[in-house]
């Protein structure tokens, strides 16, 4: 089987801990540029704070189509893990002579190479660097059907332009996005295997009745306050309630209206996710950013998002804690991670 050569941008590999992985043919081996480069990458008037520099090489033993699908989750691993745009444009045959290389696109993120790295190191592990993290999200991404691997790149790819932003409207919707979604995932597999709040006879039989209670009364309304000068404004006021009775009709023909609110599908999905965080503290940090959600997307609006400072910060920790449950990451590895001071809700200890 055929090894191809990866040349990787701006990931950083210890040179003492070169990462392996044995189960999918994987070494990551840093180039001389990478001390280089983690050293300068802070440093604003450094030219290694933009841009893509390449500092390690990546070898994969497997079919090409699975080395390119490997090397690409890496990319999102790594992404994720040191908080920059790490990605390969050219791979290669691992073969003495070989002079050509093949390109492949990926999209760019806005993310700079001087941010903070969100997870700096796995204890206990005697390997050094993030290897049982990456370890652990590859098998998540190789175990998952490729619809849970889309939603989990998904997830990822809203994370980094949530973080490359800097209009704060969009850091809250990318990262409220990322949230909503998986929870109402995890809430629409958790009632399939219960029975709906009303079956569909139910629900007609709930529609007709307040529907025909809105006729009622909107008829009584016309009887009792109807004058000889007010016969013309009749035909306006019926198209209207017309309009008002058709739109409560498919409002009530709608089946998420019969389901939980969001903020009570996240607050399961934390409990599911079993993070640490205190429930109540939840439930007001989500209840908040709901508040803020509503106006901004139904108004474009962001007034209340100004008034609260601390829910993006708040909402970056827990989507980070919930992209770390979609890579694979249990509560035992979880607290063997030393990620960045996150501004936030509490986690409590196990």
């Amino acid at each position: 089987m055929q090894t191809y050569v990866f040349d990787f941008c701006n990931i950083y590999i210890p040179q003492n801990y070169p990462y392996r992985n044995e189960e999918y043919n994987i070494r990551i081996e840093p180039l001389k540029g990478a001390e280089t480069f983690k050293k300068n990458r802070k440093d604003h008037s450094s030219p290694y704070s933009v841009g893509y520099w390449k500092t390690a090489k990546c070898y994969i033993k497997a079919e090409r189509d699975r080395a390119e699908e490997l090397a690409t989750w890496l990319s999102f691993i790594y992404s994720f893990a040191q908080n920059r745009d790490i990605r390969w444009t050219t791979y290669y045959p691992y073969q003495k002579g070989y002079q050509g290389k093949n390109w492949k696109s990926k999209g760019e993120f806005p993310l700079e190479n001087d941010g903070h790295e969100l997870i700096h190191i796995v204890t206990g592990s005697g390997r050094g660097g993030v290897g049982e993290f990456v370890d652990r999200a590859l098998t998540a991404l190789d175990d998952a059907s490729q619809n849970e691997r889309s939603r989990i790149t998904r997830s990822l790819a809203l994370f980094f332009e949530s973080e490359g932003q800097e209009f704060w409207m969009l850091r809250f919707l990318f990262l409220w996005i990322v949230l909503e979604s998986n929870a109402n995932h995890n809430y629409d597999k958790y009632t399939n295997n219960r029975q709906p709040l009303f079956n569909e006879n139910e629900q007609e039989r709930l529609r007709d009745s307040v529907l025909e209670m809105l006729r009622e009364n909107w008829k009584s309304d016309k009887v009792i306050n109807k004058s000889s000068d007010e016969v013309e404004r009749w035909d306006s006021d019926e198209s209207r309630e017309t309009a008002q009775i058709n739109h409560i009709e498919w409002v009530l023909d709608r089946t998420d209206i019969y389901e939980s609110s969001s903020v009570v599908k996240i607050k399961m999905y934390m409990d599911y996710l079993d993070i640490g965080f205190d429930s109540e503290e939840i439930r007001d940090i989500v209840e908040t950013a709901r508040n803020i959600r509503n106006p901004i997307v139904h108004k474009i609006n962001s007034d209340r998002l100004m008034n609260q400072h601390k829910i993006v910060p708040s909402l970056r920790t827990i989507v980070f804690y919930v992209l770390l449950r979609l890579l694979g990451v249990d509560r035992e590895l979880q607290d063997r991670l030393l990620t960045v001071n996150f501004l936030g809700p509490d986690i409590s200890e196990e």
